[in-house]
């Protein structure tokens, strides 16, 4: 049995979950079963058949209980060997409760045909809490009511043992069982899996083992055994009904060319930060005269026209995992320091941005690669940036980020901000300027972070759009598209109508949660290219701007506009042209300095 609706509708929060389930076989009513199998991500228990006779531990996070199935696969005896016979999944947010001890019943499929149930398998279910890991602890009478409202659920028998442990009792393997039956877990496995990552440091091998089982997580359920032929299929046809359903547009055109020449100042700061190669692609360097002085940092002081003395901090070429790559530096001119942040440039960044689990964060949750770096910074530079503001009495702080770089400039807004509001007094001036910002926090953290920064979106960059809940709900879409363009009774239209109606219904649902990027949103494009691909050359009735006086909507001509947009415009993983090329930070450069121009011109 499963239950639809938020984890947080039954007693749970980001600050207060189970730590920990214990499952363990109850009854089976398919015959001559040799052994159960209960699976979650790289984690594998082996059960003998008998009742109660094993069980299993699995490690839970906010993340899993959001996210994750637990497969059950049922198996006979051959001669020599064990073959799989039926399977279930079970996904963790739609688990009767998370409280006390339960029996839930699942029906157990056949493998060779899904819509065929052999039986039903009863499992009991025991869940613990670590205390120690629960900022808000409920009281004993909230326990009570949760499981008085537990307890009217169909299928299940509630016994009133809810565990605690007073001391954290975690371990690197994500799944632990009695002794006397079989386990394969990660643990057992990561020296033989792991152990090409020697050399790189204690961090980054966790890193490299936790995206691994994020992976398997991602790659085990939901794709309903489809072929790569059929995955290009159904990939090929979401990508056109997205080039016929363009980003909604709002015509709150930016025409203030203040804030277009701010935002424009401080692309500036992000350019060196990729370092002299990047800075010559993008347009900005001199050539040969740049690479003879063998140092990204004299180059970049070059670009920024800074005195060398006004460095306060180069950072750069770390092997430490969740260590930003960034400079900080004084600038004379705004009278402030600044904090320029890079995005993803090498394997650890790569990292950071595929470790997309959520964590609790604040009183919400974060991308926890993302939120690991930010928390890193404010560890090891909070204080040195109040003695720099002290020191050079400078009375603002700004930071600029793009991609990656934009996400850990965000959170760690979200950190300090106020912390050095209090410090220095509310006149103190404390903003965020980023480009291509990746959905990094909850929806609840967003209210407020509107007045301190801007974050900028070009075209049809893919990174803003790509949370793991949009991720989840775009493999969705191409298993349900690729079974749609099978069905050849079908026309083009019906087939985009589909779409839609399962891409609504998934909204609904809301089985996959999202994360948002902070700030104001700002959306860039050319509308040469917007009218293009969803007219085919003509400019499609409806999608051109009503005369409104402004001469920057209502010019029909191709030009780059800059307009104020909103969040759930970028909630979904689109799949468009140049989805990748847009999100280059010279693609931004150009956009936002064209817009510049026209406005001028204008």
């Amino acid at each position: 049995m499963s239950v639809t609706g938020s984890v947080s509708d039954r007693g749970i929060s980001e600050n207060f979950y189970p730590t920990s389930c214990q499952v363990s076989l109850h009854l089976c009513t398919i015959d001559s079963i040799s052994r159960v199998e209960l699976v979650m991500r790289k984690s594998v228990v082996r059960l003998p058949a008998a009742p109660y006779a094993q069980s299993g531990t699995f490690e839970l996070s906010w993340h899993k209980l959001l996210f994750d199935h637990l497969k059950v696969q049922v198996y006979r005896q051959r001669i020599l060997s064990h073959y799989r016979i039926a399977t279930s999944v079970i996904k963790l947010a739609e688990l009767p409760g998370y409280t006390g001890t339960y029996i839930a019943e699942y029906p157990l499929m056949n493998v060779n045909n899904k819509t065929e149930a052999l039986g039903n398998i009863h499992l009991k279910f025991e869940f613990k809490y670590d205390m120690n890991t629960c900022e808000s602890p409920v009281e004993s009478e909230d326990l009570e009511a949760i499981f008085q409202r537990e307890a009217g659920r169909p299928s299940m028998s509630i016994q009133r043992s809810v565990t605690y442990s007073g001391s954290p009792a975690r371990s690197n393997s994500y799944a632990s069982s009695t002794s006397g039956y079989s386990q394969r877990s990660l643990s057992s496995s990561r020296g033989s899996s792991f152990s090409g990552l020697s050399l790189l440091s204690e961090k980054t091998r966790n890193g490299f083992k936790e995206l691994s089982e994020l992976v398997a997580a991602f790659t085990s359920t939901g794709w309903n055994k489809i072929s790569k032929t059929e995955f290009a299929r159904g990939l090929l046809l979401l990508q056109e009904f997205y080039r016929l359903n363009p980003i909604p547009r709002t015509n709150k055109v930016v025409d203030d060319l203040g804030q277009l020449k701010i935002a424009a100042y401080f692309m500036d700061f992000a350019l060196p930060t990729y370092g002299t190669i990047a800075l010559n692609y993008f347009g900005y360097g001199k050539g040969v005269l740049d690479f003879v002085k063998f140092s990204d940092k004299k180059v970049a002081l070059e670009h920024l026209k800074l005195d060398p003395k006004d460095i306060l901090v180069w950072q750069y070429g770390s092997p430490e995992l969740y260590k930003a790559n960034f400079f900080a530096c004084h600038d004379r001119k705004t009278n402030s320091i600044v904090i320029a942040i890079r995005g993803t440039f090498n394997l650890h960044e790569s990292l950071l941005d595929t470790h997309l689990e959520y964590a609790p964060f604040l009183n919400g949750h974060a991308h926890k690669g993302m939120m690991e770096t930010a928390l890193l910074l404010e560890e090891q530079y909070l204080e040195s940036i109040k003695e720099w503001v002290r020191e050079r009495k400078v009375k603002a702080l700004y930071l600029v980020g793009h991609s990656l770089g934009a996400a850990v400039v965000s959170i760690f807004l979200l950190r300090v901000r106020d912390l050095l509001l209090q410090e220095f007094g509310p006149d103190f001036r404390i903003e965020g300027f980023n480009f291509a910002t990746p959905p990094c926090v909850s929806a609840n953290l967003i209210p407020g972070t509107e007045q301190y920064i801007q974050n900028y979106i070009n075209e049809n960059d893919i990174v803003p759009h790509m949370s793991f809940g949009a991720i989840m709900d775009l493999k969705e879409l191409i298993v349900k598209a690729a079974a749609l363009s099978q069905d050849r009774k079908l026309t083009k239209a019906d087939r985009m109508e589909l779409i839609q109606k399962y891409k609504q219904q998934l909204k609904q649902e809301n089985k996959h949660p999202r994360l948002y990027s902070p700030g104001r949103q700002f959306f860039m494009y050319k509308t040469s290219r917007v009218y293009h691909h969803t007219s085919k050359g003509s400019i499609k009735q409806g999608l051109l701007h009503d005369n409104t006086g402004n001469p920057l909507i209502d010019n029909h001509g191709p030009h780059y506009v800059i307009e104020e947009t909103a969040q759930e415009h970028f909630e979904d993983a689109d799949v468009r042209p140049n989805m990748i090329w847009h999100h280059l930070l010279n693609k931004y450069d150009v956009s936002l300095r064209k817009v510049h121009l026209l406005t001028l011109g204008t």
